[in-house]
């Protein structure tokens, strides 16, 4: 497998070839028959991260869920923002990502099991109604997440389909039976809020081509990145489409970050809103760049009475194999990948387009920075804080990504460019079988760039 090097290593290829004749044969579906087949890929990827998930915990899980408001846009709506938030250990933690790895074979963690996009809970909480996978599991868990076996001994895996089980009945769970025990008045650690100093904040945007996924899908990075830089990490479930399209999943992200970095919530995590980091992959890369769009200039989109002026100030941004433009049509960018037949499939991609793009456009008018933010105008890049890309070898993506860094680069802009080499796109949400150990050298790179951001270099 081959190791990651920067991104200059690549050279990305001409402009100019858009291939603006596809039509996407999707476009005229009936958006209930999107919806459905949407519902059904949601449902599967589901029910694959929270078995991961559970298989494999990451260190650290979300201790709180909060709902946010949507502010912008045609679909205002009251505690419409799922967000997961996750809190640093008392100390930071310097130990690089802990990922799974062939060899691993540790018991699901409770907490894992038992829905964690719905409920708060510490490791030590008791889930009463899930007897009978706890019986297989020890309450006891080290700092890696693992079950201690030394008063158990071997632990036992719980069967897969006890595991799909518990996942799939998550959303009928009973919100008032699963109550957090953590007080506000403390963090995740037990420590006073007012007893530490502000920390760090990083708002994550999970991928799936704006059609599918949640805050949860970036566990692992969210865990990394809360016990290495001793931040506060919030993962945004914007809505998806095809029942909300562009721009609402744009709106959605910069609506959680004005109220994330609010001066309440500032007060109520301990974090400090002049070292705050936006973080995305995939479709979240894009909604990442492109929310910070619609806070530089929210007056061209009637966003004024909503985001602040002047605009916040951003740490910096780390964008995982992102999309920055939509005026490229897909075929165009499977002829540009060194491997066509490792990017996503066809009909994945049509179903992605055609939901969240409505009515369709076509390419050549799909320019607008909220949609396509690596077509951003000079003035607006002259603004960007540093920016880390992490692109794959044989990603459809990879051409536009050098495109943009190598733009960024001409502006005297701060950029750090990394291309995995030999991996495709979201080659780091493997399935349990095939675990990819470079991502966590991959996460590690990126956080290495977020410590210099935030002064912990």
């Amino acid at each position: 497998m081959g190791s990651p090097s920067p991104g200059t290593a690549t050279s990305p290829p001409e402009d100019g070839d858009t291939a603006d004749d596809y039509v996407n044969p999707l476009d005229q579906s009936p958006r209930w028959a999107l919806a459905t087949r949407a519902y059904a890929i949601r449902s599967g990827a589901s029910l694959g991260f929270g078995i991961s998930n559970a298989w494999a915990p990451p260190e650290l899980a979300p201790v709180k869920v909060i709902w946010l408001d949507a502010l912008l846009g045609d679909w205002k709506a009251k505690r419409a923002i799922r967000v997961d938030v996750w809190e640093p250990p008392s100390q930071p933690n310097t130990d690089k990502p802990d990922f799974p790895s062939t060899s691993q074979s540790s018991a699901s963690d409770l907490l894992a099991l038992a829905a964690p996009n719905v409920v708060v809970k510490t490791p030590t909480d008791e889930i009463d109604d899930n007897a009978s996978i706890k019986s297989g599991c020890s309450s006891a868990l080290s700092s890696s997440g693992r079950s201690s076996s030394s008063k158990l001994g071997t632990p036992k895996r719980p069967r897969i389909y006890k595991v799909a089980s518990n996942l799939s009945s998550r959303s009928s769970r009973s919100i008032a039976s699963i109550r957090s025990r953590l007080s506000r008045s403390n963090t995740a650690s037990g420590l006073s809020l007012d007893s530490i100093p502000k920390r760090p904040v990083v708002i994550n945007f999970h991928g799936g081509g704006f059609v599918v996924g949640e805050g949860t899908d970036d566990s692992r990075w969210c865990s990394a990145v809360a016990k290495s830089l001793n931040a506060v990490v919030f993962s945004v479930s914007y809505r998806l489409a095809p029942g909300y399209p562009f721009p609402n999943a744009v709106e959605d992200c910069a609506s959680a970050i004005v109220q994330i970095c609010s001066q309440d919530m500032a007060s109520q995590y301990a974090i400090d809103t002049s070292r705050v980091i936006l973080s995305g992959f995939s479709a979240g890369g894009n909604l990442a760049l492109a929310s910070w769009v619609a806070l530089q200039d929210p007056a061209r989109w009637g966003y004024e009475s909503v985001l602040p002026s002047p605009p916040l100030e951003m740490a910096g941004l780390a964008l995982f194999y992102p999309l920055l433009d939509w005026t490229i049509a897909r075929d165009t960018k499977r002829q540009r990948c060194e491997r066509p037949d490792l990017t996503l499939p066809k009909g994945l991609t049509d179903l992605f387009d055609a939901s969240y793009i409505y009515p369709p456009l076509q390419s050549s008018k799909r320019d607008d920075p909220r949609l396509s933010p690596g077509l951003m105008s000079d003035r607006m890049l002259q603004q960007l804080p540093p920016v880390h890309f992490c692109l794959c070898e044989y990603d459809m993506l990879l051409a536009e990504g050098l495109t943009f860094t190598e733009r960024l680069k001409s502006h005297g802009r701060i950029v750090e460019t990394r291309v995995v080499k030999g991996e495709k796109h979201a080659w780091d949400k493997p399935p349990l079988w095939a675990p990819k150990e470079n991502a966590a050298v991959e996460y590690e790179a990126a956080i290495e760039s977020l410590k210099t951001w935030v002064g912990l270099d």
